[in-house]
């Protein structure tokens, strides 16, 4: 009986860690945005919205793909 109260507490531990994981990723995707839109505009581009709109989803992919 005790071990099956241990399988589940480590079941449920791994969606709090994938819910974490979750949530940096959403941050970073919102910093890399912020900041590249800052550069862009900086330089005067006038492409700033699909390039940042492309950095951004980019480094989401590659965070995605790394931790697969």
């Amino acid at each position: 009986s005790t071990q099956s109260t241990w399988g589940y507490y480590k079941f449920y531990y791994v969606y709090g860690f994938m819910l974490l994981v979750f949530c940096i990723l959403i941050i970073v995707t919102m910093c890399v945005s912020v900041v590249s839109t800052y550069f862009l505009l900086n330089a005067e581009d006038h492409r700033w919205a699909w390039t940042s709109f492309g950095l951004s989803a980019s480094a989401s992919c590659y965070m995605f793909l790394y931790a697969v």
